[in-house]
């Protein structure tokens, strides 16, 4: 079975390529459907396009999603590459009743952050050969349901000291603009911060 990101996207020169490059590694194939961008996101996705997984296509945008997402472009190259459609809308943004609990969509944009989060730190810890570990919460939904589990809004992993202090050397540098890396090794004083 294969596992497709479908996309629509209008204007999103800002975000776009940062969003593949957390996702990419993870599915199969990445359907991108333009509805219209002006400020340079679809040569920025036709950049991607000679990869053999990778499409984009222009569709003009009929102030409605499930219009576009039903588009008959979109549909045939997902069925022709017998991909199964997940779509980052239905699947980040909408509420959902799972496993008898009510997910909030703003509980479900928080896990594909947390993902992004997550998506960063691999990358370090791949490019650095350092061990890292599921753990808590994550562990469980990861092992017993394949997701994230309805009441956990956080990411838990875990690293042995030597391998930590290693990856302490390395995050502020690795890790884009948006995010930072605090410890107590790095600043005193972290325990007393407040954290929004």
């Amino acid at each position: 079975m294969k596992l497709s990101l479908t996309m629509i996207i209008k204007n999103e020169s800002r975000c776009i390529e940062r969003c593949l490059k957390a996702i990419i590694p993870y599915v199969d194939m990445v359907v991108l459907c333009d509805t219209g961008s002006t400020d340079g996101t679809l040569e920025i996705c036709k950049a991607w396009e000679d990869r053999k997984f990778f499409h984009v296509f222009s569709i003009p945008w009929e102030k409605d999603f499930f219009k576009g997402e039903k588009n008959n472009k979109l549909s045939n190259e997902i069925r022709k590459n017998k991909g199964v459609r997940w779509n980052l809308q239905e699947s980040f943004s909408m509420m959902k009743y799972e496993m008898g609990f009510y997910i909030p969509g703003i509980v479900k944009r928080l896990w594909g952050a947390g993902l992004t989060i997550l998506s960063e730190i691999d990358r370090i810890c791949k490019k650095y050969n350092i061990p890292y570990y599921a753990d808590g919460g994550t562990l469980l939904g990861a092992v017993r349901d394949g997701q994230f589990i309805p009441w956990d809004d956080d990411i838990d992993i875990i690293m042995r000291r030597e391998d930590f202090k290693r990856f302490s050397l390395f995050a502020k540098k690795e890790l884009p603009a948006e995010l930072d890396f605090e410890s107590l090794e790095l600043n005193a004083e972290y325990s007393t911060l407040r954290h929004v």
